[in-house]
C-alpha cells in the first residue's frame, strides 16, 4: 500500500511539471511586459531562438512518447527494462531538458531577462524534480534499480 502510494505522489509531481512550467513562462511574459530588460542586442537572436525552442518542443514531444514504451516496459517486464529508448538513450531527464529549451529559446525570440532567469529558476526546480525521483528508482526493491543505476552510469542528467 505504500509503495503504491508513493508512486501515486510522483506521477502527480511529473504532472505538476508542465503546468508549473507553463505558469513560470506565463508569469515571466506579464513580468517582462511591464519591466522590459532586454538581454540580447545580437541581431541572430530571434533566429536562434526560434530553432532552440522548436528543438525543445521537439525535444519535450519525443520524450513524451518514448516514456510511454519504458512505462509499459517497467509494468511487464520482470527481469530487464530498456531505459535507452528515444531521447532516453541520451538524456536521463529530456523532457524537462526540452523544457529549459524551450524558455531559453523563448528568451531569445522575446528578447527577455525575465524569462532567462525564470528558465535558470525552472531547471533549478526539475534537477530538485529529477533527483528525487532519480533517488527513488535507485532506492526501489525491483529490477527496476539495478538497471537504473546501469543507465545513470552510462547516460547524463541533461545534456
Amino acid at each position: 500500500m505504500n509503495k503504491q502510494l508513493r508512486n501515486a505522489e510522483r506521477a502527480q509531481i511529473n504532472t505538476y511539471i508542465p503546468s508549473l512550467f507553463i505558469i513560470v513562462m506565463g508569469a515571466s511574459l506579464v513580468l517582462d511586459s511591464f519591466f522590459p530588460n532586454p538581454a540580447y542586442s545580437a541581431s541572430w537572436s530571434t533566429e536562434a531562438g526560434i530553432i532552440i525552442t522548436l528543438l525543445g518542443t521537439a525535444l519535450v514531444y519525443v520524450a513524451h512518447v518514448s516514456s510511454k514504451k519504458i512505462r509499459k516496459d517497467v509494468k511487464v517486464s520482470t527481469n530487464e527494462v530498456n531505459f535507452f529508448v528515444g531521447p532516453y538513450a541520451y538524456v536521463r531527464h529530456p523532457g524537462y531538458a526540452g523544457m529549459v529549451l524551450i524558455g531559453i529559446g523563448m528568451s531569445l525570440v522575446i528578447n527577455s531577462t525575465v524569462i532567462l532567469i525564470s528558465s535558470v529558476l525552472f531547471y533549478l526546480i526539475a534537477r530538485s524534480v529529477a533527483t528525487t525521483e532519480e533517488n527513488h528508482l535507485l532506492h526501489e526493491d525491483s529490477h527496476v534499480r539495478t538497471e537504473y543505476a546501469r543507465y545513470t552510469k552510462k547516460v547524463g542528467r541533461y545534456f
